[in-house]
């Protein structure tokens, strides 16, 4: 089954959305006034920037009559499990291997069927984000297990 949205009007629905979310938090904290400004008062402005921007596009994308089809749910999850197979394998496994291991669970999402080339770009990857992150920026990151 196949369902069609206007993506205008979905993500002007979510600027909403998200605006109304900054808005309640935001009136938790005291306004003040223009001479002297509480700490809600630039997150009260922008939420309601926010709100009437995503109307604005919502309108605009109704209006236009424009839809497109849902996004599938398997790139999504294979986008979300390579990430949680990151997190999850980062301290046991080290960077080195993580990596590659969630380039490679993410190359197949897509539905790639060449396994031994995204092994092998798996890897060069793997190895580039070792040489940016714990080389270059020095972070204290545990290449390996051992």
């Amino acid at each position: 089954m196949t369902v069609n949205i206007n993506q205008d009007g979905a993500a002007g629905a979510m600027f909403v959305l998200a605006g109304a979310a900054g808005l309640f938090f935001a009136l938790g904290y005291d306004f003040g006034n223009l001479a002297r400004v509480g700490p809600g008062f630039l997150p009260t402005i922008l939420s309601i920037g926010l709100i009437v921007l995503g109307m604005m596009i919502a309108v605009n994308g109704l209006r236009s009559g424009m839809v497109v089809a849902l996004p599938q749910a398997r790139p999504i999850l294979t986008i979300l499990g390579g990430l949680g197979m990151f997190i999850a394998l980062l301290r046991p496994a080290g960077l080195v291997p993580a990596a590659a291991l969630a380039y490679l669970f993410l190359s197949f999402g897509g539905g790639n069927r060449r396994r031994l080339e995204a092994l092998i770009v798996g890897t060069v990857f793997a190895i580039f984000i070792a040489v940016v992150f714990v080389v270059g920026l020095k972070l204290p990151l545990q290449l390996f297990w051992w």
